[in-house]
């Protein structure tokens, strides 16, 4: 992210944040939310990085304290990720902590980004509250969530909500048809289909390296193919083929990329709107489940967003998308 993107793809966000440096009207909570392929977190931490810039109101990347913050050593700056693990009260508290001892540098404003917020504990939640609440002097946060629904809404009222647009879709979407990932050994080219579903599940070139790098991650999506294929011409071997995931993958993480694959899909067919670039276009129109049926499973899918979830029962999700699949249809 730098100036330049900031002011071609999010033009409501780069007024916004222009205005309200120059006036000297910062909020003292921003929320940016936005689709799965929006960019939220690489935004969140340039306008983070922006406020402790030496040269202008938006982030140069040269200046020693830009340097500094994508070093991670900007003692104005705390960041936590809710894409890697559920965040926990302990976490709000090293925040706390951070800017109760932290000596601020001279025309800096101390920041934090909590990245994907809605994957937060209500312990941890209500401590964050109350640090947005009461904070020990002028800090700017920026929050960031795909699901702004599940954002508590206390935490909603007090904060400036943005949304981010997401990335263009064609131009990314080539982009990741000429990565190569290895599997066996072997270097492979990622396939249609893969290519589509990884620029809607992420705006991140890096997240999505880190995927194919893990066999069961690439073979959770892959699935999701074999599985709608089926579906239009098996339907048992259908959902064997989803009951016999559970010997094969034991990671929840793997089960969140299969359930936003599915997700995603369902969301095409749902609203008449199944893009070619899919590979399985053909196959996902004549999928032989009513729109009931559709929307009854794609409400289960979105009870389990987020990486981690203390009450995350995949086999019982996958039980309960089978049992609305064998109904017939109305």
């Amino acid at each position: 992210m730098n100036e330049n993107n900031l002011k071609n793809n999010q033009k409501v966000l780069y007024k916004l944040f222009y205005n309200s440096i120059s006036n000297n009207r910062l909020s003292n909570c921003y929320l940016l939310y936005g689709d799965l392929n929006s960019p939220l977190k690489s935004t969140a931490l340039y306008l983070a990085k922006s406020l402790s810039c030496q040269s202008g109101i938006f982030a140069c990347d040269n200046c020693p304290s830009c340097k500094r913050f994508d070093l991670g050593k900007s003692p104005d700056s705390f960041f936590i990720d809710g894409s890697t693990e559920t965040i926990k009260k302990n976490s709000i508290k090293e925040l706390e902590e951070h800017f109760k001892y932290t000596s601020f540098e001279d025309n800096h404003i101390p920041t934090y980004v909590i990245h994907l917020v809605d994957n937060i504990t209500e312990e941890a939640a209500n401590s964050l509250l109350k640090f947005l609440e009461e904070p020990k002097q002028d800090i700017v946060a920026f929050l960031t969530s795909h699901n702004i629904d599940s954002v508590l809404k206390t935490i909603l009222s007090r904060s400036t909500k943005v949304r981010v647009n997401p990335v263009d879709q064609k131009t990314y979407f080539s982009e990741i048809c000429n990565l190569n990932y290895l599997s066996s050994n072997k270097d492979n080219k990622l396939s249609i289909f893969l290519s589509y579903v990884l620029s809607k599940i992420t705006s991140s070139i890096e997240e999505i390296n880190s995927i194919l790098d893990n066999d069961l991650y690439v073979y959770s999506i892959e699935v999701v193919e074999d599985f709608f294929t089926l579906l239009v011409d098996n339907l048992k071997e259908a959902e064997y083929l989803l009951l016999s995931l559970a010997c094969k993958i034991k990671d929840n993480k793997c089960y969140n990329y299969l359930f936003l694959c599915l997700s995603i899909l369902l969301s095409d067919i749902l609203s008449d709107n199944i893009n070619e670039d899919c590979g399985i276009a053909d196959t996902l129109t004549n999928i032989p489940l009513s729109k009931k049926q559709l929307v009854n499973i794609k409400s289960i899918l979105e009870e389990n967003y987020g990486l981690r979830r203390y009450n995350l029962n995949p086999i019982g999700t996958i039980s309960r998308i089978l049992k609305i699949i064998e109904v017939n249809n109305e």
